[in-house]
């Protein structure tokens, strides 16, 4: 599996939106953080509102924050968000169709290897959500420049 830059952005703003507990962050904010051209990562957060992640703010105090809870909110969601439904790739018509029954059967055991594989994986991150992301980070990691992140 192989994905793009900005799902692992994605990714990052979600947890950093999430330890933030419902307090919004500026496009501005979440790009000096990361380190990320603002108008880029702002492409990124409309794609996220678009699929009801993040909720866009605007005036006063206005910027993003999650649309619900961390817990509710899988990793899967989010890649998918970005990339598309990541359902398996099937076989538009074989190369080996033509091909002898061995070589047919060959195909279709790879294919089902690779459905299988595909399956447990999005199981995987399905499974996962932004709160089980922050448990992989100790309470004392979370502190950023002096600010305390809980």
């Amino acid at each position: 599996m192989r994905l793009r830059t900005q799902v692992k952005q994605a990714i990052q703003c979600c947890a950093l939106l999430a330890v933030r507990s419902g307090n919004c962050m500026t496009t501005r904010a979440l790009s000096a953080t990361f380190d990320l051209p603002k108008d880029y990562l702002a492409k990124t957060l409309q794609t996220l509102a678009h699929a009801k992640i993040v909720t866009a703010s605007y005036g006063p105090g206005g910027g993003y924050r999650l649309s619900r809870e961390a817990r509710g909110i899988s990793i899967l969601e989010i890649i998918e968000a970005i990339e598309g439904p990541m359902d398996s790739p099937r076989s538009k018509g074989s190369m080996l169709a033509a091909a002898e029954p061995p070589a047919q059967a060959l195909n279709q055991a790879v294919e089902r290897l690779i459905e299988e594989v595909n399956a447990a994986w999005q199981s995987v991150l399905a499974g996962l959500s932004i709160e089980d992301l922050l448990g992989e980070v100790g309470p004392g990691q979370r502190a950023s420049q002096g600010e305390s992140w809980e």
